[in-house]
């Protein structure tokens, strides 16, 4: 199964829900949308609900600063 990354907004916190198999190369993608949200907005709570996750590739991913 092909993985994905869904994205919601629950009160001000940004709510990332890998489902499926994610792989190495949807990282670079999460990265640059992170980048995004911190640009737009203040991130100030970051939730990972990795309740549907089957594998987390997370070699190439990097939190921004």
């Amino acid at each position: 199964m092909t993985g994905r990354i869904l994205h919601k907004v629950v009160d001000a916190s940004h709510v990332l829900k890998p489902v499926g198999d994610v792989r190495v190369t949807q990282g670079p993608i999460l990265n640059q949308f992170l980048q995004h949200l911190n640009e737009i907005d203040i991130l100030k709570s970051v939730i990972v609900d990795l309740s549907d996750t089957e594998c987390l590739d997370s070699t190439a991913s990097r939190l921004p600063r």
